[in-house]
Parts: C-alpha cells; sequence; structure tokens
C-alpha cells in the first residue's frame, strides 16, 4: 500500500488492495441488533421507573425557568447562587431543554412548566433514548469514514447497541447519555476533518455540523466538557499536520493545517454562541467556565462502591474503572476495541507508515482513542472521584465500539491473503456472536440493562459482588409490593435519625398511589417495619435482623440478579435504663429508645411526636421476664387550633392498655398495669409502647414539609409489680 500526491490539490491520493467485505449474513444479523437493541431502548425509556438524579435536574429546570440558573434549590439563596456551596457549574440545561421539550409534545407537560408525573418523567426519558440513537448513528459514522463501508459501519453502530450499559443508561440518564452522544458526535466532527480529502465539501459540512452539534450536547449538558472538545480539536490538529507533512510535504500540510483550524474555528464558534444564549450565566464568564472544569474534577462524594468483591472508598483506587468495565463490556467488543485502539501506535511507529495509506486512518482511530481513554486516564493519574460504576466516563463505550468494528475490518483486510482460510469465517462468526450474545442476555434483564454484566464475570456471583440498581430504576415496580401498613422505611433504623421514610426520595413519589397493588406481606409485629431496599452493594440477601416479603429480580445467563426488595425488619431494642427511665428531653438520652413518628431533635423538656402514632421500645432487664409491670408515662396530645379536647391512647405490644382524655394539652402521668402475658408477647423480653392521637395534624402527600405535631412525650418509666 503506498500514498501518491496529487499535483493540483496536493491530496493523497491512496493505492490500496481491495478491502474486505462484511458478509451478508453478518450484515443482517447486525441491522437486526440495531432494530432490536432501539425498540428496547425507547420501551425501557417508557417503562423504567425515577432514578435517584431525575427529581434533582428537574429542581434545576424549574429553577432555569425561573431565574436563568440551571441550579436546585439546594444552590441557591434569594435567586442567586450560593455561593458557599461547591459544585455551582457542573450541569448546564441543554439536554433537560430537550427532554422538557420532548414531555411538551408528549403533552405531559406545558412549555416552561415542570411536572412530577410518572408520565411526564416517560416523556422525558424518550428524549435520553433519542440521544442515545444520535450516538448509535455517529459510531457508524464514524466506521464509515474510516473504512469506506457501510457494511461495516452498520457493525459499529450495532455494536454500541449492543453494549447494554450504554443503551440501559440511555432509557433514563439525563446527566451521562447526553454527553456519550455529544463526545461521539465531537469525534465524528474531527475525524471528519482529519480525512485526507478535507477540500470535499460534504467533509468540511460535515466535520463542522458534527463539532458545532457535538460541542452544544456535550458542553451544553456538562461544562466543564469544553476541555474534552479542546483535546479533540487539538489531537485532530496535531496528527494531521505531522502525517501531511511526511506524505504531502511542508508547503500543503501547513496550508491543510490552516483549512482545518479554520473549519474547527467555525464548528466550535457556533456552538458557542448556541450555549451562550441558552446559559448566558455560566457560558457568558471564563471564571465560570474555568470552575466547572474544576467543579468536575473535584465532585465532592463520600461514600463506598461494591466492586468485585470489594467495598471501595473514595476516591477508589486506580483498578475501579477497569475492574468495572471488564465486568460490564461484552467480551468480543472489549478485546476488539484494544486492538483497535492500539492498532494506530503500531502503525505510527513502523518506519514507512508516514507513506502509508493507514496513516490517515491511524489519525481517525487515534482521534476515537482520545474520546476513549483521555479522560478516564486523566482522572485515575489525578484520584478522581468516579462512583456508580462507570456512568460517568459512559463516553468511552462509543468509542470503543468504534474502535471495536474498525479493527475487525483490519483483521478482516489483513486475513484476505492467510493460507488460514478458517479465518475469515471465524472472525465473522465470532464478531456475528459478540452482538448476538449481549443483546440476547440483556433481554432478559429488561428494562434494567444497565445492571448487566458479561458472560465470564457471571461465572462468579454478581448479587454479592456487584451493585446491580444503583440508581434505584426499579421504585416503580418494587413501590406496588410495599404494604400500605406503617411503618417503612427506604432506609435501615439508626436511633440517631429512626426511620426514613421513602417519601422524603423524591423519585418514589410517582408511584407512591401503588403503594400495596401487590403487596403479599402479613401484619406488622410491635417493633417491626417494612423497608424497601435497592441492590447498590451486596443487598442480595435480607439484612440483619429482616426477612425478604417480596423482590424484584431477573435472570442474566445462568443466575438471578436482585434490583430491590420489600423486607420485613425487626429493631434491635436496647435494654431498659432502670436508673433513668427513659428521659424524653434534651440531653435525656432517649434517641436509642424512640422507635418512629418523633422529631430527631428534643426540645428542654420533652420530644413531639409528628406521627398520629409513636413508638418507644426496649428490652426488659431479665430479672423483670415474667414478672407484671405498673407502666407510667407522661404525655399529652397536641389540641389544635378550634380543638377543646383529644385524647391518648396506650397500646404496649400492639395490645390498648388505656385510654386517656383531655381537656387542654397539660402534661399528665397516664398509668397502667401490663401482665406478664402481654410482655412475653413479642418474645425475648422486647416491649414496644406506643402512643397515638387521633388529632394529629399529619402530612398527606409525599414531600411535604412543616411542623405536623401529634403529642408530646417527657418520660415513660416501668417497674416490676410485688
Amino acid at each position: 500500500m503506498s500514498l501518491a500526491v496529487e499535483e493540483s490539490t496536493g491530496s493523497p491520493v491512496v493505492r490500496r488492495a481491495v478491502d474486505p467485505r462484511l458478509s451478508t449474513a453478518v450484515l443482517a444479523i447486525s441491522l437486526t441488533v440495531i432494530a432490536v437493541n432501539v425498540v428496547v431502548l425507547f420501551a425501557g425509556a417508557w417503562l423504567t421507573g425515577v432514578t435517584i438524579d431525575e427529581p434533582i435536574h428537574n429542581d434545576r429546570l424549574g429553577n432555569y425557568f425561573e431565574t436563568g440558573w440551571y441550579l436546585p434549590d439546594r444552590q441557591m439563596t434569594d435567586g442567586q447562587p450560593d455561593l458557599s456551596i461547591s459544585g455551582l457549574y457542573v450541569y448546564g440545561p441543554v439536554a433537560a431543554l430537550v427532554a422538557h421539550v420532548s414531555a411538551v409534545l408528549l403533552g405531559t407537560e406545558g412549555w416552561g412548566e415542570v411536572s412530577w408525573t410518572g408520565e411526564a418523567y416517560a416523556a422525558r426519558h424518550i428524549a435520553i433514548a433519542l440521544f442515545s440513537v444520535l450516538g448509535i448513528a455517529a459510531v457508524g459514522a464514524i466506521v464509515r469514514l474510516l473504512t469506506r463501508s457501510w457494511r461495516w459501519a452498520a457493525l459499529g453502530a450495532a455494536m454500541i447497541s449492543a453494549i447494554p450499559t450504554y443503551t440501559g443508561h440511555g432509557m433514563f440518564n439525563i446527566k451521562d447519555a447526553p454527553v456519550a452522544a455529544g463526545y461521539t458526535v465531537v469525534t465524528l466532527g474531527v475525524v471528519a476533518l482529519s480525512r485526507p480529502g478535507i477540500v470535499e465539501r460534504r467533509l468540511k459540512l460535515l466535520g463542522v455540523g458534527a463539532l458545532a452539534l457535538g460541542s452544544v450536547v456535550l458542553v451544553g449538558t456538562r461544562p466543564g466538557t469544553w476541555v474534552a472538545v479542546g483535546a479533540s480539536v487539538a489531537a485532530m490538529l496535531g496528527l494531521t499536520l505531522v502525517v501531511d507533512w511526511a506524505s504531502c510535504g511542508r508547503s500543503w500540510a501547513l496550508r491543510r493545517l490552516r483549512v482545518r483550524f479554520g473549519l474547527a474555528l467555525i464548528g466550535v464558534a457556533l456552538a458557542y454562541l448556541v450555549l451562550l444564549v441558552v446559559y448566558p450565566q455560566v457560558f457568558g464568564s471564563p471564571l465560570h467556565l474555568y470552575e466547572a472544569v474544576k467543579d468536575s474534577a473535584d465532585y465532592p462524594w463520600d461514600d463506598i462502591i461494591l466492586t468485585a468483591g470489594q467495598y471501595l472508598s473514595m476516591p477508589p483506587p486506580w483498578y475501579y474503572l477497569p475492574l468495572w468495565w471488564l465486568a460490564q463490556t461484552p467480551a468480543v467488543i472489549l478485546v476488539l476495541a484494544w486492538v483497535g485502539l492500539l492498532w494506530p501506535v503500531v502503525l505510527l511507529l513502523r518506519r514507512r507508515s508516514a507513506q502509508s495509506g493507514d496513516a490517515a486512518r491511524a489519525v481517525g482511530i487515534g482521534l476515537v482513542a482520545v474520546q476513549a481513554l483521555a479522560l478516564p486516564l486523566i482522572g485515575i493519574a489525578t484520584t478522581a472521584v468516579f462512583y456508580d460504576a462507570t456512568r460517568q466516563v459512559l463516553f468511552v463505550l462509543p468509542a470503543w465500539a468504534a474502535s471495536a468494528a474498525v479493527a475487525a475490518w483490519l483483521l478482516a483486510r489483513r486475513w484476505q491473503s492467510s493460507p488460514r482460510r478458517w479465518l475469515r469465517p471465524g472472525l465473522q462468526a465470532t464478531v456475528a456472536a459478540g452482538i448476538v450474545v449481549p443483546t440476547l442476555s440483556a433481554l432478559t434483564l429488561f428494562p434494567y440493562s444497565y445492571s448487566w454484566f458479561n458472560a465470564p464475570t457471571t461465572l462468579f456471583p454478581i448479587n454479592t459482588n456487584w451493585m446491580t440498581d444503583y440508581w434505584w430504576a426499579s421504585d416503580r415496580e418494587v413501590t406496588p409490593m410495599l404494604p400500605l401498613e406503617e411503618p417503612h422505611a427506604c432506609y435501615p433504623w439508626k436511633p440517631s435519625v429512626q426511620l426514613l421514610s421513602c417519601t422524603i426520595e423524591p423519585q418514589m413519589w410517582p408511584y407512591w398511589g401503588t403503594r400495596g397493588e401487590s403487596a403479599t406481606a402479613g401484619p406488622l409485629a410491635p417493633g417491626e417495619y417494612f423497608r424497601v431496599a435497592f441492590n447498590r452493594g451486596g443487598n442480595a440477601i435480607a439484612d440483619q435482623g429482616c426477612e425478604i416479603e417480596s423482590i424484584v429480580e431477573r435472570r442474566l445467563l445462568w443466575q438471578t440478579l436482585t434490583m430491590s426488595y420489600v423486607e420485613r425488619c425487626v429493631v434491635p431494642l436496647e435494654t431498659y435504663p432502670e436508673l433513668t427511665g427513659i428521659r424524653a428531653r434534651a440531653g435525656g438520652g432517649a434517641s436509642p429508645y424512640l422507635l418512629w413518628g418523633w422529631y430527631r431533635t428534643p426540645e428542654a423538656a420533652y420530644t413531639w411526636a409528628w406521627d398520629e402514632k409513636a413508638d418507644v421500645g426496649f428490652v426488659l432487664p431479665d430479672a423483670w421476664k415474667g414478672r407484671d409491670v405498673r407502666l407510667a408515662v407522661d404525655a399529652a396530645p397536641y389540641i389544635p387550633e378550634g380543638q377543646t379536647s383529644s385524647s391518648l391512647d396506650l397500646y404496649v405490644n400492639g395490645v390498648q392498655v388505656g385510654h386517656y382524655d383531655y381537656r387542654d394539652d397539660e402534661l399528665r402521668t397516664l398509668t397502667a398495669t401490663v401482665p406478664a402475658e402481654l410482655l412475653a408477647s413479642v418474645g425475648d423480653g422486647r416491649v414496644v409502647v406506643r402512643l397515638a392521637a387521633p388529632f394529629a395534624s399529619v402530612p398527606t402527600e409525599p414531600g411535604t414539609t412543616g411542623q405536623a405535631r401529634s403529642l408530646r412525650l417527657q418520660s415513660l418509666v416501668i417497674e416490676p409489680e410485688g
């Protein structure tokens, strides 16, 4: 293969061998895989639940319409950014605005209004799916430019669609799926501008248009990624200068450089003008753009992530991302991707590389490698915070797919003249299997494709070694399994916080009305509560002190993956303090005994309850077990304005032991004798005392705030009889 120079234009004329042809069978398989995965993508977008970060972006969009700032309430004060809070410039409104347009067109919300219904979220998911399709198309176009074959382009598009973590996030991920698509379109633009025939008008238009569109989507969603655009453009200019200089000479190389620089500048300038109009608060300030990069690199997040059986703290070790990529990328695509990424290095190190027709192609693959490797390697080198698997670097996957398809093309070309005739059909059969197997295995996970793991990884248990539904995508499916009976929680009971209701999580609100529709659990015993749990790390079996009642799970190859479940949990009670009794005042140490229904911060003399029912629990001292006890409770109900009386009911282990009428809200000592049989009814000396007041002012809608009050408790004392 050789490269000549056309005298009239200076364009390289490539004399090349006949390129390999993707078989018709593999082409048909590729088109089928694309069709199946696109259908799954849109179906999943409509049917999946609301994930953790989506309500935050709803909040951001509402403030954007009101103030022009794409920030949540917690980062704003009086309509302006709270400068004492970090991370103000990490996100931009472009993806959210496109999602809003989708919701408006589908009739689920009005323009300039943000809806929190399940239908509105589903409509916005359709826009995220469209972004993902844009990324699939961009991968195909990149492969077309590098192989000059629409057949191999179809294989490239099939490869990215067959990576379940890409299509899975494409169903809902408003912050990373658009970034992946936008970055891939940027790469398409610089690959087009790097081609030897840049004098062709179609390449100019494609390069400028793709660079502009991709930059708007990429940087408009995450402003700090302007660095990625700059790196891709700089790499394109540098690599093409080297190759042009060697093949065309200094004069033509510099001329080409000026043309490419001018075209790239036009594309970037067009994108910047659009971004300036859409979000002038950030894109109108160079300082804010600098801070966007800094905020993205130092984003505050402190938790542990289950990875290959290890709980890794933040920032994670260098092997965190490689382990997740090894586990969640289809094996054939992963191997081919690395072949493709390393191929340009081999070509450019060869002595006659500059005189080879592959040099220009090596530049294109090198630009794909910039997308695949640059930011992740920088992040690893600088110990950046990565969490929630690899979703923050989702943009790597389209680059890998493009590289894998080109690698398959390069191997097929290399093996055309090989005496080993089995290599060519063997390669195409392997490639076909590499896109069919992940596509079929991901169907059984629907719509939780983002929790997919490849076959080698599934040789070992997934549930206890990896996170699965770490973004709560199954909340739509698990909420109907949660019984209507209280108490419930979405987090384990802790004395310092008691129970955190699922209604504090906005992603649960759209489906809260379905609660109980498919519940199968029996009634709670005193001291028990129902918990909704998502498998963010090892929660494949019930937590300590809990039993699973209902479960959301899916098959993946030869094992079952847990997404979420409803469990019945028993509170681990503390032994009753014999010397002091339970003193529900500031500094009284009552926190471990106040189970639920109470405000966490006691006042000077008592603790208020916010629920109509509030429980106190403890374990009897061993010496008191089997004996009757005398119970004395100092408490009073809250009497709302306009009411002249109220009452308190007293229960022990689920049985009413007293009813007390109040004409005022003064504290009284309520007494009752509790027989030993009732104390032993729960078992192991556990005692749960419930106070109930009928006139509580309790929030009834998820997310409602305010100081609801039902009753107040000052102390609880028990003494053995006789």
